[in-house]
């Protein structure tokens, strides 16, 4: 789930780390559907991602708790909680 989005975003994704990638499905405001293909990085701790046409990634802090993935913001405010399967 993605909070900090102008309205809720499901998604279910896979983060391979080998071939440095996010790929998947997601669904915006229960009604717009799409899918993700994001390549990622990793930079000052950060797990980063960029997509097709973004000139700059967008790099988030990663708080793992068991099976809760948690990304975070700069200011510390949660951007997405995931659950690892």
């Amino acid at each position: 789930m993605i909070y900090d989005a102008d309205a809720p975003i499901i998604a279910r994704l896979v983060w391979d780390w080998k071939k440095k990638r996010i790929t998947g499905d997601y669904i915006h405001d229960g009604k717009n559907r799409g899918k993700v293909k994001r390549t990622i990085s990793f930079a000052d701790g950060k797990a980063c991602s960029v997509g097709k046409g973004e000139k700059q990634p967008t790099c988030y802090s990663v708080m793992i708790d068991q099976n809760i993935f948690y990304e975070l913001t700069d200011a510390r405010k949660v951007h997405a909680v995931s659950v690892v399967e």
